[in-house]
């Protein structure tokens, strides 16, 4: 299983159009193979702060997603929107129970 989870810094006045861009990117990503959970939220207090979890079957199916047209083009969206580069980190995970 593979997980990414990162941080995006929004300009306060891009906002709207990043939350337009994650919302649409999310709808067409969820139907694709091998996503299991992939979900924006943002923080309680206003720091104009996106962030991203997403958890894929495998390499596979990440990468297959990496290189569709929504993502490319929320790629480019996103260099239009952030404050700061955003950091993202990918977990590999090999046992998951619940707590």
């Amino acid at each position: 299983m593979v997980v990414v989870e990162g941080t995006a810094p929004i300009q306060p006045d891009k906002w709207d159009a990043a939350v337009a861009a994650c919302l649409t990117v999310q709808a067409a990503t969820r139907p694709e193979p091998g996503c299991i959970r992939y979900t924006f939220y943002s923080e309680l207090e206003p720091t104009h702060t996106i962030h991203v979890f997403e958890v894929w079957e495998s390499d596979e199916a990440l990468d297959a997603h990496l290189n569709t047209l929504h993502v490319l083009a929320f790629f480019a969206t996103l260099g239009e929107v952030v404050s700061s580069p955003p950091v993202v980190n990918l977990y590999y995970i090999s046992n998951v129970r619940p707590l």
